[in-house]
């Protein structure tokens, strides 16, 4: 099989899951003004988890101060040190998390775009090779 033969037939295969630029520019649009409303909506939010962040920072560094002035032994700052790391990282979590779906959706316009640019017949080229733009 020629591989211009070959090229027309993955074009035409990708175009089945391919998205006009015009209608993924538009989700991603609505996707940021999604972000931003409730970007605004979960500042309130997100201030008590900082303080409570803050909090066990703070815990942590004095835990810390207590091991090093010979007051707690090292089991016990250990065992100490294992909840306020777990507790840390659960407040972080909660403060750094992105609705789900806003995130699976910018994800997947991606791919999407890159099929429909393919689709149009950009040149297709094997991930890391040194292939020119326009060369075939």
């Amino acid at each position: 099989m020629r591989e211009e033969a070959l090229a027309a037939q993955l074009r035409l295969a990708v175009q089945t899951a391919s998205l006009p630029d015009v209608w993924a520019e538009q989700m991603l649009t609505q996707i940021e003004e999604w972000k931003h409303i409730e970007a605004q909506a979960s500042g309130a939010a997100a201030q008590p988890l900082k303080e409570k962040l803050a909090a066990l920072e703070a815990k942590l560094d004095r835990l810390l101060d207590a091991h090093l002035e010979g007051l707690i032994s090292r089991e016990e700052y250990a065992k100490r040190k294992e909840k306020l790391v777990l507790d840390k990282s659960a407040v972080s979590a909660r403060l750094a998390y992105e609705n789900p779906w806003q995130l699976v959706a910018a994800r997947g316009l991606a791919p999407r775009r890159r099929f429909e640019r393919v689709s149009r017949g950009s040149t297709i080229h094997a991930p890391g090779s040194s292939a020119k733009p326009g060369a075939v």
